[in-house]
């Protein structure tokens, strides 16, 4: 969804699971390693909890991650082929 869209599309995400204490091996949250343990940031997504969120609002909050649009994929590719054009002993 682009920025300048808002289409009215609320989402209720439920962050009891990604909140629990000790969810992974290191015994922080899911949430928690995203947001490298900030707690103002962890403490209003726990305010957030069973509220429907806007694409905006949960892009604003950093539960979601902005795709990678301004690649150049035709360098990226020929930046790609040079690597192992280099690397190959048979190139």
């Amino acid at each position: 969804m682009r920025d300048t869209q808002e289409d009215g599309n609320l989402c209720e995400h439920s962050f009891q699971n990604e909140l629990r204490a000790a969810a992974m091996v290191n015994n922080l949250s899911r949430l928690a390693a995203r947001f490298y343990s900030d707690e103002a940031q962890i403490e209003m997504l726990h305010g957030a909890i069973g509220k429907k969120l806007s694409a905006r609002r949960r892009l604003e909050a950093g539960l979601v991650t902005p795709p990678l649009m301004n690649l150049d994929w035709e360098d990226e590719i020929r930046q790609a082929k040079l690597m192992v054009r280099k690397q190959s002993p048979d190139a």
